[in-house]
């Protein structure tokens, strides 16, 4: 027995000195609180049954130690108000290790067990340097939860059917050089959305990240620890750099994908051309050709990507046809296989106060899929003849793809001084809109 029990020891230590810190970093200190998740097979059983409830859990970023709640939809069988009411998750024991967008399976508490919500605001204690970087308690919260009239359903989370862990702009607060260790350590840096707990870290260069804005993401999330584990990605720079600010807030809302430059591929996909570009002829005989008629943009000043133009023209029988035209995009996108996948990955440009980051290439969406003004472009076009009189009706409406030259590149200033002022007062190049 006493030759086992050494064998079973050297084992143990030989394991504890190959994982290193790892090993160390999973060392269970004292009780969390934090329950272990259910198994699949039983959370499967009980939310058929109606015992659990899935749902999408939300933190509430003003009390985002204290308060969360799952949203639900109600079911035909089970239609009351306490049935489609968001479930209350009061505090970190009940949340379980659940975060912020996280799939959960929550039990409901009696009745007798379920509270109000917080109804003000938390003090901020985002400023408040970390001197430790272990399971120190936050447990003295201030804040308690009362049993008011306006009590709501109130439960706990007893597993995690769907992660959504991402990566995370964060930043280390500890201020002073002498509390950080030679080697590798483990440090506890604060998330930009405080919606999201701490994340430990491991890392051996603590001191650099001081005054910096870091990606970091959740490796995962043991019983017995008080914060996630997870690892250091890249560095942003300087917190309240601009570039390091904007990229942050791209990353934290799940678009700074979006932003990189397109690759080799999607721009060997790009329309090639000598000098100003021409329509193909065959094509133009394919589409209703809108060229002759008064067709405008409205834009914000400086505005290079128009994807969009109306049209106004008054008929012999007195009714008005309204044209609204789109940039005809998917013309040039047949046989662009990379250029669409990547089109539908970014979903839209994404404008900031400074810049933005366009869904396409240049070549597409500032040129040959832009509809400015005096140039010939492809459009897919809605154009509906209205009756004014007596009462506004549509008479007719036709779909299909056309071919306009815009007249005027408008600014909504322009826009807004035609309807502000009298026909007569008009400046020199509206004369055609005014013949209209």
């Amino acid at each position: 027995l006493y030759e086992g029990l050494r064998a079973v020891h050297t084992e143990l230590q030989l394991v504890k000195e190959t994982e290193g810190f790892i090993a160390e970093s999973f060392t269970i200190k004292k009780d969390t609180g934090y329950e272990e998740h259910w198994r699949q097979e039983a959370v499967e059983t009980a939310l058929k049954s109606g015992k659990l409830i899935q749902g999408r859990i939300h933190v509430n970023k003003y009390h985002s130690e204290k308060e969360a709640f799952v949203s639900r939809k109600s079911t035909g069988a089970d239609s009351t108000k306490s049935s489609i009411e968001d479930v209350l998750i009061a505090g970190l024991i009940d949340r379980n290790r659940a975060i912020n967008g996280d799939v959960v399976a929550v039990e409901l508490f009696p009745k007798s067990r379920w509270k109000s919500k917080l109804n003000r605001l938390s003090k901020a204690k985002e400023d408040k340097v970390i001197t430790e970087d272990d399971d120190k308690e936050e447990d003295n919260l201030g804040d308690t939860w009362d049993s008011r009239a306006d009590v709501c359903p109130t439960g706990r989370v007893v597993a995690i059917l769907q992660r959504q862990w991402k990566s995370y702009p964060a930043s280390f607060t500890r201020q002073k050089d002498d509390y950080l260790a030679s080697g590798q350590q483990r440090i506890l840096v604060i998330p930009y959305d405080r919606r999201i707990r701490k994340i430990r870290i491991a890392t051996s260069q603590a001191g650099s990240f001081i005054g910096k804005r870091i990606i970091v993401k959740i490796d995962n999330w043991p019983r017995n620890s008080k914060y996630p584990n997870g690892h250091f990605v890249r560095e942003l720079g300087e917190i309240g750099n601009l570039d390091a600010e904007l990229e942050s807030i791209l990353v934290e809302h799940d678009i700074y994908d979006c932003t990189v430059p397109f690759s080799k591929g999607v721009l060997n996909e790009m329309p090639t051309f000598q000098g100003e570009w021409k329509p193909d002829q065959n094509e133009v005989q394919c589409r209703r050709d809108l060229r002759d008629q008064l067709v405008m943009s409205i834009d914000p000043q400086g505005c290079t990507d128009v994807d969009d133009t109306l049209s106004v023209k008054r008929l012999g029988n007195g009714n008005m046809e309204l044209g609204i035209h789109i940039a005809d995009v998917t013309h040039f996108l047949d046989e662009s296989v990379l250029t669409d996948q990547e089109a539908r990955r970014r979903g839209t440009t994404v404008y900031l106060a400074d810049r933005r980051y366009e869904m396409l290439p240049s070549v597409l969406s500032s040129n040959l899929c832009s509809l400015l003004g005096g140039t010939d472009r492809y459009a897919v076009s809605v154009i509906s003849e209205i009756q004014f009189h007596p009462t506004f009706k549509v008479i007719k409406t036709w779909f299909g793809r056309t071919m306009i030259r815009s007249s005027y590149k408008m600014t909504y200033e322009a826009a807004q001084n035609i309807i502000d002022k009298s026909l007569d007062s008009w400046e020199n190049e509206y004369d055609d809109l005014k013949n209209e």
